[in-house]
């Protein structure tokens, strides 16, 4: 049987540790803790539920270029590939692909389009499990959006 004194000095001991673990939070959002690699989190086909821009609702497309994003999809892949698809209220639907890469902390995704037309995309992680994928994303400096997605799978 343990005595008071190794006890307590356990509960201590085991405080410290929990309080470390929990202030080590990567993601702004979550997860507190993950023993899954960011790679293996990200690598997915992933569907828009919620944008926000400044705030603002915007994920079924009345405030912005008229992207729908209910109807919008992109997928990571290991590799450092990504696909995606844009589908626009008054044109055609877009598809593409490009290379995308974390910085070295993982809290950044850096989209790099293979269509030269379409400037690089940098997107500030803040949620990054396996069916949950949150960013946000600054425009102009004034313009921020927020990205909450699920996974399709």
């Amino acid at each position: 049987m343990l005595s008071k004194e190794r006890m307590m000095k356990n509960i201590l001991i085991g405080t410290i540790i929990f309080l470390l673990i929990g202030g080590c939070n990567k993601y702004e959002d979550g997860p507190t803790i993950s023993f899954v690699s960011p790679i293996d989190r990200i690598t997915n086909s992933w569907k828009y539920d919620e944008v926000f821009r400044n705030g603002l609702d915007i994920t079924a497309g009345e405030q912005t270029q008229d992207l729908i994003y209910t109807k919008s999809s992109i997928g990571f892949a290991e590799d450092g590939r990504f696909s995606y698809i844009e589908d626009y209220r008054d044109s055609a639907l877009e598809t593409g692909d490009g290379f995308w890469e974390f910085n070295d902390n993982k809290t950044i995704i850096t989209l790099i389009y293979d269509d030269a037309n379409k400037p690089n995309r940098t997107l500030n992680l803040t949620r990054l499990e396996r069916r949950f994928l949150w960013f946000s994303e600054n425009l102009n400096g004034n313009n921020v959006l927020t990205f909450k997605m699920v996974s399709n799978e």
